[in-house]
């Protein structure tokens, strides 16, 4: 299936990008800080607004962190 912009989903090629990231920081002491940014797709054709698909994206990453 291919990844359509303005979507919240992870894509499936940034996952072993995703994966060497969260090595790397796994073991370090501190914080971590995740923010989403929307594309320039956003129309009335998608379901979030603005600052919501920033968000989603942001949660999307989380869950995979944590995962």
């Amino acid at each position: 299936m291919k990844e359509k912009p303005g979507q919240s989903k992870i894509y499936a090629k940034a996952y072993h990008i995703l994966r060497y990231v969260a090595d790397i920081i796994r073991p370090l002491p501190m914080d971590l800080r995740i923010e989403g940014h929307t594309d320039d797709y956003l129309a009335s054709k998608i379901k979030f607004a603005d600052w919501d698909l920033s968000v989603a994206r942001s949660v999307s990453v989380l869950k995979f962190f944590t995962q």
